[in-house]
């Protein structure tokens, strides 16, 4: 039986310009592989690319995207999360042109109660890995109790 590819916009809480990612490609237990292409309208594009630090909220919402892919599995609403951290992103462009499509794959390392340490790797349509990133998150079980804090 084949799984469904949730949409994007059913899988994280971004909008308004800040949805950055167009969609899910693959799903596993522990990875998400997610997809964007850089255009002339794509958020921070500037000159006929985007800067490659981008990459790291790329990353981050496939990070989001995989809680999102969890969350449904257990037949739970979609959380809201917070990144606690990056480490070590690299990559080996310094912008992605337009016209460029990212493959973004997200793996667990680790999960512990509500945080949880993800690997992050994109990958350009000739499979080349461009950049990389560890990322630390936190999604809490009541927004409402971050807030009032």
């Amino acid at each position: 039986m084949p799984k469904e590819l949730y949409s994007i916009e059913s899988l994280i809480k971004h909008r308004r310009g800040m949805l950055l990612i167009d969609r899910l490609i693959d799903y596993d237990e522990n990875s998400v592989t997610v997809e964007v292409t850089i255009t002339e309208s794509s958020t921070f594009c500037s000159n006929g690319s985007v800067p490659a630090w981008v990459g790291l909220e790329y990353a981050a919402q496939g990070v989001g995207t995989y809680a999102g892919v969890y969350e449904k599995k257990l037949g739970h609403p979609t959380k809201v999360g917070f990144l606690l951290g990056c480490r070590k992103y690299k990559s080996s462009l310094s912008v992605f042109p337009v016209g460029m499509t990212l493959h973004i794959h997200v793996t667990e390392e680790f999960r512990d109660e509500n945080m949880g340490v993800y690997q992050c790797v994109l990958k350009n349509t000739e499979n080349n890995i461009v950049a990389t990133t560890s990322i630390s998150a936190y999604v809490p079980e009541r927004l409402e109790d971050v807030l009032e804090r």
